[in-house]
């Protein structure tokens, strides 16, 4: 495995964790703020009512306190009425009651006060004074009830006092209780997402890693989940799927060895082909060289014109033989740049297909004007022209054949424009794909295999250029090629330009060949 699968595998893993972490943290999180939420509610509705419940047993107790005193102080006997007052405030002054006051005319007839140290204050203005009044003695709240008594000048009163520490305690005891609900209930979830990340996430997780096998190349993988229905109908699937990619791997590399052997068997077959194919071609080149000599006798102006297109033909064809044997060894298509005349390049081409044009009343116009030398491939450049134009007379039956060429400040321009048939628009984006042919009604003797627009479009973009393609149904088509400027090479290229002689063979060694030609039948 490298750093790159090694990267991914451990991101995966930590997706993983990071989703069970996620799934705990967000049980956990639901649940606290649900349960701290409800302990809030709760100790507020329990509060409240606990204090309802205290001011209606502090009145209860304060009104009855009242009644007893009134009945009270009707008695005539002082010593009666004082003991009676004394029971009746000490009696009152139980569980809750902290402390009960029996006032009549601003004098304290009964007092009784828990705890020791808590001091009441006589009330002068019972007009101002509320029924209920909360208040707080160093850190304990009071409600303090109040009653009036009747036949009274001065300020007489009933007063009862509850302590609210009972309440905050019993609050206390009842917040403590639901926090413990809430931990309980907070584990309980824990415990609730550990199982449901156990019974949804560890079979997911199981089948990651079986996904990861499989991406890995490791296609005999397999996924055996059970206990959920679903879970078991995915693991199926999956295992189905890497069944499948397995038994198409192995036929695909079944298919890659034989591919390749064929590959193998091609290149040995185009080499073997290219060098018995330079046997002849050297000959040919030979027998042209030695009657463009006279070695047999004076020629004509137009019987050598006629032989020196043979032997550039024949050198042009031998460039194209040295080319595939290149491609062959290297196995790329690469750049030999030599500073290339392009008007000479491009009468060649014009003469390579003119018998051809002259053949079928055609005729082929070149416009290329004084054009400096410039930086190409020459036999690929040669070729790509010369395709264009075999194009262009094979399917134009009548009009003429037009090649031009002109150079701007970002690169060369080629052009050739014919007036035969056209393309049909949804044809135009496939000319250029091998073994592709546009069925245009030719005869069998124009049937190809497809390859000369590959060819076109594969040395148009080893140049770094483009090659595009204006054409109407009917009205001829357009072809322009678009070759940038090239940097000079680093060092010679493998053969001279045609204006030289190719390959720097000497002529021994062209003598030699056609030495070793078989005789002409």
């Amino acid at each position: 495995m490298d750093h790159g699968e090694l990267k991914k595998v451990r991101g995966t893993m930590r997706i993983s964790a990071n989703l069970k972490v996620t799934l705990i943290l967000a049980v956990v999180a639901f649940g606290g703020l649900l349960f701290l939420a409800f302990a809030a509610v709760s100790s507020y509705w329990v509060t409240n009512d606990l204090s309802e419940q205290f001011r209606r047993r502090g009145a209860y107790l304060a009104d009855n306190l009242t009644a007893e005193v009134a009945q009270t102080l009707t008695s005539s006997d002082d010593f009666e009425q004082h003991l009676r007052l004394l029971l009746l405030t000490r009696r009152a002054t139980i569980e809750d009651v902290a402390y009960a006051q029996v006032v009549q005319d601003g004098n304290i007839l009964s007092e009784s006060v828990r705890p020791e140290g808590l001091t009441l204050n006589l009330i002068s203005d019972l007009s101002q004074r509320p029924a209920v009044t909360q208040w707080q003695h160093e850190n304990t709240q009071y409600l303090d009830f109040v009653r009036r008594l009747p036949g009274s000048s001065g300020p007489s009163y009933v007063r009862l006092g509850l302590s609210l520490e009972s309440i905050h305690r019993r609050s206390a005891q009842i917040v403590r209780m639901i926090g413990g609900l809430s931990i309980l209930f907070t584990a309980i979830g824990v415990v609730g997402a550990f199982a449901l990340y156990s019974i949804v996430f560890r079979p997911l997780e199981r089948l990651m890693q079986s996904i990861r096998l499989v991406s890995q190349g490791e296609f005999h993988a397999t996924a055996d989940i059970r206990g959920c229905r679903e879970f078991e109908e995915i693991s199926e699937a999956f295992n189905h799927m890497a069944r499948e990619i397995n038994r198409r791997t192995e036929e695909l590399r079944q298919r890659n060895a034989e591919l390749q052997q064929a590959n193998r068997a091609k290149a040995e077959f185009l080499a073997l082909v290219g060098h018995e194919l330079k046997s002849p071609i050297h000959c040919i080149r030979g027998y042209c060289q030695l009657l463009l000599e006279e070695a047999d006798g004076p020629l004509t102006k137009e019987q050598k014109a006629d032989i020196q297109a043979v032997l550039a033909a024949g050198n042009h064809l031998l460039a194209l033989i040295q080319n595939i044997l290149q491609f062959v060894q290297s196995g790329t298509e690469s750049l030999h740049l030599t500073p290339v005349r392009l008007g000479a390049l491009l009468q060649h081409a014009a003469d390579y297909v003119r018998p051809m044009a002259q053949a079928k009343g055609l005729s082929v116009l070149v416009s290329a004007g004084e054009l400096p030398d410039v930086l190409l491939d020459e036999t690929k450049v040669r070729q790509v022209v010369i395709n264009l134009l075999h194009n262009a007379v094979k399917y134009t039956q009548e009009g003429h054949v037009h090649l031009s060429a002109w150079i701007q400040e970002d690169g060369t321009y080629i052009r050739i424009v014919d007036t035969g048939p056209g393309i049909p628009p949804e044809q135009q984006e496939r000319i250029f794909e091998p073994f592709v042919r546009i069925e245009r009604g030719e005869t069998k003797e124009f049937k190809g295999m497809g390859l000369g627009l590959a060819v076109v479009h594969r040395y148009v973009k080893a140049h770094g250029g483009w090659v595009k393609l204006s054409s109407a149904e009917g009205n001829g088509s357009r072809f322009t090629i678009f070759l940038p400027h090239q940097e000079a090479a680093a060092k010679e290229p493998p053969y001279a330009p045609l204006s030289e002689e190719p390959f720097a063979e000497s002529r021994e060694e062209e003598r030699a060949w056609i030495r070793q030609a078989p005789p002409a039948s």
